[in-house]
């Protein structure tokens, strides 16, 4: 072979050995053996594609994870996916990660990251009513409205009274705003009534005799639409009073003790008061279902101990005490209670709460019927 004939040769294999290795680099393999001379078959490589965008959604709403994104595997038609998204509450503002898992039967594996933000976007909702006080009482403005939102437990409440004279008799306009902690406000403008405040002896005044009418309907009314029902006997009657009085005025630690009819018209129109407002509404109630009554008040043992009011009621039984209000202590009924039982209950949780005199008063009866109560049900045996 001639020198000439060499160059050629060694020529023509440095080409092809270029060309494999130019092959190599792009990805494809060389393979030869039985059957496939010189066949080149391509190397897959990332089967797995996934594609998803970051979505935005309202607190609250609900996600369908599954269709945050799509899945491709070249090699495998049902790859295995996994989905963490146990970081992400729907609940609350903020920027969360969803991350997606993808494995395929032949090990091929992939992993994505979705963004969700959520958004607050709701306002917060304030309800309330229009409310009644008497000249020179202080008045809780809070506590004439009821505010709630779905993400922020404690919404700033800001509270327009500027308007406002307490101690002048009329009609005056409160302006509530309540903002949350993304910025999203509601407004409420309350009607507040300033009453002419009544003082003893004035019962024959044209207010009074007003107020009056006003507790008797709205007691009356209470009794047909909510608190009792045909067929009630008056020991029945006289616990859905109780249970009404008890579980629907808030307490508010003050009120107008002038007389109970005073007492009950705050009562009703404010839904709010102490001791004295439990007592007062329970006599209004009591009193326009003919059922008889007796006012106790709480003898106290010095100037420092509080007053308390309650009553004695007889619905056929003899005579009981009453005294529907609520208190931060245990087994706090009082309906239907000894004076025995009332005392020991004093003596365990809160000492001479009910101490009085019986100078004045019925005779009380001795025999314990509380089995016959049934509290948690709310059912008279």
């Amino acid at each position: 072979m001639t020198n000439k004939s060499r160059k050629k040769l060694s020529s023509a294999f440095a080409k092809i050995l270029v060309a494999i290795m130019l092959i190599s680099v792009a990805g494809v393999a060389v393979s030869c053996g039985s059957g496939t001379d010189g066949e080149i078959k391509p190397v897959k490589k990332d089967p797995i594609i996934i594609r998803g965008d970051d979505v935005q959604v309202n607190a609250g709403d609900e996600i369908d994870y599954n269709a945050l994104v799509s899945v491709t595997d070249l090699e495998d038609p049902n790859p295995t996916v996994d989905i963490d998204h146990t970081s992400v509450d729907l609940n609350t503002p903020g920027t969360y990660q969803v991350v997606y898992k993808v494995q395929d039967s032949l090990g091929n594996s992939g992993e994505y990251t979705v963004n969700i933000t959520v958004l607050d976007v709701t306002p917060p909702e304030v309800t309330g009513s229009s409310f009644t006080i008497m000249a020179g009482e202080s008045v809780s403005y809070k506590k004439q409205i009821q505010v709630s939102d779905d993400c922020d437990p404690d919404p700033v409440i800001d509270i327009d009274n500027s308007q406002v004279d307490l101690d002048t008799p009329g009609v005056y306009s409160v302006l509530y705003t309540v903002t949350d902690a993304s910025g999203n406000s509601s407004q409420l403008t309350l009607e507040m009534t300033v009453l002419e405040k009544i003082g003893e002896g004035d019962e024959a005044s044209e207010q009074f005799q007003e107020m009056q009418e006003y507790v008797l309907d709205r007691a009356t009314s209470l009794l047909e639409s909510e608190i009792t029902e045909d067929g009630m006997t008056d020991m029945e009657k006289a616990f859905a009073i109780y249970r009404w009085t008890k579980y629907n005025i808030a307490y508010s630690g003050s009120s107008d003790k002038t007389n109970y009819i005073v007492g009950a018209y705050d009562g009703f129109k404010k839904m709010a008061g102490d001791c004295y407002t439990y007592f007062a509404v329970s006599k209004a109630l009591l009193n326009a279902a003919g059922i008889d009554n007796v006012d106790v008040v709480k003898e106290r043992i010095d100037d420092s101990q509080s007053r308390h009011y309650w009553s004695l009621v007889n619905v056929g039984d003899g005579w009981y005490h009453f005294d529907s209000t609520p208190y931060s202590f245990p087994k706090d009924n009082f309906f239907m209670v000894t004076d025995e039982e009332l005392k020991d209950w004093d003596d365990t949780y809160y000492a001479y709460c009910h101490n009085f005199l019986s100078d004045g008063l019925p005779e009380r009866e001795t025999e314990s019927i509380q089995y016959r109560i049934n509290y948690g049900d709310a059912t008279i045996d």
